[in-house]
């Protein structure tokens, strides 16, 4: 479901001729919760293309929570690539990748979980960054929402997002090199 303006638009995009467009607060896509995005103690890949059209401190990328404590999260965070799984409002794993995006450029960010290594990782244009991580992925009963982070603020993103894909299965490096 489409909320407050977000919508699909044909003047820019990565792939395929048309982006999602989020132009801040409050906008944003809420998928309806699905086991689908019950990812658990399994190995999953989220990648997407993003490009802003303002920086702000705090823009959301995907959450999906229930709201009182147990979620995930990835968006930009201060002057990082933030991924951030808690349960119980205790954080479970937080990584982060220091970056600094620019406005009027795309960017390839991938997420995920290796639950045969036990890694979690985050990459910006191939740049990777892992921690060790033995537990598994909590997700809430809340819809899965692109755009924004629910951070208690919300962070809402201001730009586009294109070519998200949800793999169950960890996506080599080769594989991330080429969707990038």
């Amino acid at each position: 479901t489409f909320f407050n303006g977000a919508d699909i638009d044909t003047t820019q995009s990565q792939f395929g001729g048309a982006s999602l467009r989020i132009g801040g607060s409050p906008e944003q896509v809420a998928v309806t919760d699905s086991d689908a995005f019950f990812f658990g103690t399994s190995d999953f890949t989220i990648d997407f293309w993003t490009r802003f059209n303002t920086l702000g401190t705090n823009q959301g990328f995907f959450d999906q929570s229930t709201g009182v404590g147990d979620y995930q999260t990835m968006g930009v965070i201060g002057a990082n690539l933030q991924y951030q799984v808690e349960s119980n409002n205790v954080s479970q794993i937080l990584i982060q990748r220091a970056w600094t995006p620019g406005t009027a450029t795309w960017y390839h960010s991938v997420g995920w979980h290796d639950a045969t290594n036990n890694v979690v990782g985050v990459s910006i244009n191939l740049s990777a960054t892992t921690a060790a991580y033995t537990s598994g992925i909590t997700t809430g009963s809340a819809s899965f929402l692109l755009g924004s982070v629910n951070d208690g603020t919300h962070s809402f993103m201001d730009g586009r997002i294109d070519e998200a894909g949800f793999w169950s299965k960890v996506l080599t490096a080769q594989h991330r090199s080429d969707l990038y």
